[in-house]
């Protein structure tokens, strides 16, 4: 008769451990996952604006009472969501008027004439409060269902337009616009538009579904596998777990529009997510913790990142971390919408903190470990620094463009991870080690006066900076017929008015860097290269 083996206490506590980390596996994951689904559902509408005409070219059009203007377009897409006109008033904003526009959309038939006047696919009402001035004003549709090709047209006719208000609303010259104006047909202007049509995007669906079934197969236990490996795995899956973080981040920057980065940058972000997995593995001599921790750090910083792009239009800094507290007062007045790309990125991290889950590779403690966290946080240091902060290291030695100028390129480009670690460089300012002779003293506090001057006695300032206004005649001699400018040479003509030329340190993009050293009195000079 053969004996049994004992079955040892520790092993009995550790399966019993596990067990109920499972059952928490089996309530928690599908919660997240239906959580995750509601929130993006929206973004599985996707909507489509197709502009009539370019937005430079701005040609307003008065509106009197009885005023109709019919611009033909055809319809591109399966439904029409909302349709955005452009309207201008002369008048200061809070002055209210008593206008009613009315907004039709028609079906025509080939030769562009209304199919049945009377009864429109779309109507509604402007009022004046209704319009907005300096931005679209946009009209819901009730996703009018429209089949793409078909002829229609837009309707725009003035009810009530007081003179007095001094309603415009937009066109632009276009050759064959075809605009019809009180009956008479504009053949070069065209009605500015905004038709925003909306489709649902099943195939982005259909891949959530198939990565949250797997979500849920990896979570119940079905890739015994898997899970026997990663069990057995021992230090594998630290140099794992990078090359799944990495796509992640980068479906987190939406900058990155096909989620490609060279083969170069993503070695080097391997490098720096090794690194970072390594430091917390030493610290907490556990594997899945090391992830976790990993996580927390790294993704943390992709969904900031993705969140800024989404509110912002721009990425994320490292000297946007000193604003944090500013950030936060800011929360109760944005409404953020979960992208699909975010979705995505959710369901790959459950599956990626699945997978691992089993890993159960603890070294013992010994003096080892903290000095091999301290040596890979040195390591890490000065691979961040040296490498990813170095412009010199990183052109010449890697060939990859930071693109300072161009801050949206370079996320684009060179991907989340090193992007942002390249941008701690700009949060240190280098002493200058040049002095023009006779400015040492330029930028010294000036010694206070012993008499603290009355407050009326102060001027007030006021300082326009135009940045698309130019006067030519400072570059050369222009032969005019008339005074370009009558009402600036007569202003700079007072006596009371001190007038000059100031000298910028940029040409074309990034005034606000002007400003900033006019306000300041600051120069530019001393900060990092790409800084705004």
């Amino acid at each position: 008769m053969r004996a049994q083996k004992p079955i040892s206490s520790a092993s009995s506590t550790t399966s019993r451990r596990i067990g109920r980390l499972d059952q928490v596996f089996y309530v928690l994951v599908p919660i997240i996952l239906l959580v995750a689904f509601v929130l993006a559902w929206p973004s599985f509408g996707i909507r489509t604006p197709v502009v009539t005409v370019s937005t430079g070219d701005y040609l307003p059009r008065h509106l009197h009472d009885g005023s109709v203007l019919i611009q033909r377009f055809t319809a591109t897409g399966g439904r029409l969501g909302s349709v955005g006109l452009s309207f201008e008033r002369g008048t200061p904003a809070e002055q209210v008027f008593d206008i009613e526009i009315a907004v039709r959309i028609h079906e025509t038939d080939v030769g562009g004439r209304i199919v049945d006047p009377a009864n429109p696919l779309f109507q509604a009402t402007l009022t004046g409060e209704d319009i907005r001035t300096f931005a679209d004003t946009t009209l819901p549709t009730r996703s009018l269902r429209v089949k793409p090709g078909t002829p229609l047209a837009i309707e725009v006719e003035a009810i009530r337009a007081p003179d007095a208000a001094r309603l415009a609303i937009r066109t632009a010259g276009s050759p064959g616009g075809g605009l019809v104006e009180n009956g008479i047909q504009r053949q070069t202007l065209t009605l500015y538009t905004v038709m925003t049509y909306t489709r649902f995007d099943a195939l982005s669906l259909a891949g959530a579904l198939a990565l949250a079934v797997l979500v849920l197969l990896t979570a119940y236990g079905a890739f015994k596998s898997l899970d026997r490996w990663a069990a057995r795995a021992r230090f594998w899956p630290l140099f794992i777990y990078p090359l799944l973080l990495i796509p992640i981040a980068e479906l987190l920057n939406t900058l990155n529009t096909d989620l490609l980065l060279p083969p170069i940058v993503v070695l080097l972000t391997y490098l720096l997510v090794l690194g970072v997995v390594f430091f917390f593995f030493f610290l907490t001599r556990h594997v899945v913790a090391a992830i976790f921790l990993s996580n927390v750090l790294l993704i943390t910083l992709a969904s900031v990142n993705h969140s800024k792009i989404y509110f912002r239009g721009d990425p994320l800094f490292a000297g946007d971390l000193l604003l944090a507290g500013e950030a936060v007062t800011s929360l109760k007045d944005l409404h953020f919408q979960v992208s699909i790309r975010m979705l995505f990125a959710v369901l790959l991290l459950l599956m990626t903190l699945l997978l691992f889950r089993r890993a159960k590779w603890r070294p013992a403690f010994t003096w080892r470990m903290p000095a091999l966290a301290g040596g890979t946080a040195v390591v890490l240091a000065a691979y961040g620094w040296l490498v990813l902060c170095n412009p010199a290291v990183m052109q010449d030695g890697f060939g990859i463009n930071r693109y300072a100028w161009n801050q949206m390129t370079n996320y684009k480009k060179n991907g989340f991870l090193v992007s942002f670690t390249g941008s701690i460089a700009n949060l240190s300012i280098d002493t200058p080690t040049y002095f023009q002779p006779g400015l040492s003293g330029l930028y010294e506090v000036p010694p206070p006066a012993e008499e603290e001057p009355d407050i009326r006695e102060k001027p007030h300032i006021i300082v326009v900076m135009s940045e698309s206004y130019t006067d030519f005649r400072s570059i050369r001699d222009l032969p005019l017929t008339e005074p370009a400018m009558p009402f600036f040479d007569a202003l700079m003509a007072r006596d009371n008015v001190v007038s000059g030329e100031l000298l910028v340190s940029i040409f074309g993009g990034g005034t606000c860097n002007t400003e900033s050293e006019f306000l300041t009195g600051c120069s530019m000079l001393f900060l990092q290269v790409g800084v705004i």
